[in-house]
């Protein structure tokens, strides 16, 4: 009897002491469905990284399953897309994890054909609607002082655009100042690149509201040397 009831005990107390998990984690599935054009229902479930970044969209079209990836490429702080091999397409206004159920959505096939038009959110509240994003001036410069390894220093001008996105990255590099551009193709929700002129530079994630604290800072010449390695941030000024 003493076992079973010590056993109880330790199952409560596990219970009451297990850390809280948020609904929004990363890759966790947050689905919409939505009304459109011609009495037409969509219902699309939406993932997205810890920046609250969408990574994909899920729904059904043409009789299939579809999973679209978010296309960093076509994407800005105007408008989202998720596209797919096939050639499918979902845009929307602007979408992130704080407004996806507000933003209205279209759906094209392969072909340009629009599978579904206008598609409003059912149910969707003030909560949910649209934020207004502060937004950040896009040739402000944002300072960072890097230490790395054996003690080397560079520092690191970022420039954003409206929606927190980087622009360019400008540092003094064997003796010239070189402005290096986001880099679309190559980077993604785990890594940031800019290039410019052959050089690169390459770091995790970075966007304006964790570029004062992102580490891991490598940059490298036109010959692929390693000029500065595991770079992280000294000093912070904006």
């Amino acid at each position: 009897m003493k076992i079973v009831v010590k056993g109880l005990a330790l199952a409560a107390l596990a219970f009451i002491t297990a850390p809280a998990v948020s609904a929004q984690t990363r890759g966790a599935s947050n689905l919409v469905t939505y009304s459109c054009q011609g009495g037409q229902t969509l219902s699309v479930n939406y993932r997205f990284n810890a920046q609250g970044i969408p990574t994909q969209a899920q729904f059904n079209a043409n009789g299939r399953n579809r999973v679209l990836s978010y296309d960093m490429n076509r994407s800005n702080d105007v408008e989202t897309y998720f596209t797919d091999r096939a050639g499918y397409t979902l845009s929307s206004e602007y979408m992130d994890s704080n407004n996806y159920r507000g933003a209205p959505v279209m759906v094209m096939a392969p072909n340009s054909q629009i599978l579904y038009k206008s598609c409003v959110a059912r149910n969707a509240s003030a909560a949910t609607a649209p934020r207004t994003r502060q937004p950040v001036a896009h040739n402000a410069a944002h300072s960072i002082n890097y230490r790395c390894q054996n003690n080397r220093r560079v520092t690191v001008q970022y420039r954003f655009d409206a929606a927190g996105k980087p622009v360019q990255a400008m540092a003094n590099l064997q003796g010239a100042n070189r402005t290096l551009n986001f880099d679309r193709r190559s980077s993604d929700e785990t890594g940031t690149y800019f290039t410019g002129a052959g050089y690169r530079l390459g770091a995790g994630y970075l966007d304006v509201h964790n570029y004062g604290t992102s580490d891991g800072i490598n940059i490298y010449s036109p010959r692929s040397e390693l000029l500065f390695k595991d770079c992280a941030p000294a000093s912070h000024s904006r």
